[in-house]
């Protein structure tokens, strides 16, 4: 018989694309890991007693991932790249064996930005020459938008963009 450490705490820091306009990280004290498709999760395990050989056991030990540190403190990484779940293991003479429940892993796939209209003015609208016309639109994004360009044109002429 042997006395395997147990996990004691797990924390998520997920690392996204600067492409994608979200903040560099963010962290979560939950072992789940929700985020989009290409996403980084480092995966930090703090565990009652040294660990050795850890790792983060993804899909059903089909696929491994080193955990490193001391102190009872280790890190790995996990590239989510579709649903699964994952867990924390280590290998004693030889064999896997689990330390962890299964923590799920959950990916969306990045959306173009929807949502875009011309609120204001509603319609077709007939200003007279010297009269300013006010212009409302509107946009969303499912992770927020960095910019938002207006493209138009006043009768036929050339083609403006102004950034709002």
């Amino acid at each position: 018989m042997v006395d395997l450490p147990s996990v004691k705490k797990i924390q998520v820091n997920l690392s996204v694309s600067e492409v994608d306009g979200m903040k560099p990280s963010c962290r979560s004290r939950q072992a789940i890991c929700a985020q989009i498709e290409g996403t980084d999760a480092s995966i930090e395990v703090e565990m009652d007693k040294p660990l050795r050989d850890g790792k983060l056991a993804l899909d059903n030990n089909k696929t491994n991932h080193a955990l490193s540190g001391t102190a009872n403190k280790y890190k790995g990484t996990i590239h989510m790249e579709k649903d699964g779940a994952y867990h924390i293991a280590a290998v004693d003479q030889g064999q896997p064996v689990r330390l962890s429940e299964d923590y799920f892993i959950a990916t969306d796939k990045a959306e173009a930005a929807t949502g875009s209209a011309v609120m204001r003015p509603g319609g077709d609208y007939r200003a007279s020459p010297i009269e300013e016309v006010k212009v409302g639109v509107e946009a969303a994004d499912q992770f927020g938008l960095r910019d938002l360009h207006l493209h138009y044109s006043v009768n036929g002429g050339p083609d403006r963009d102004v950034s709002c």
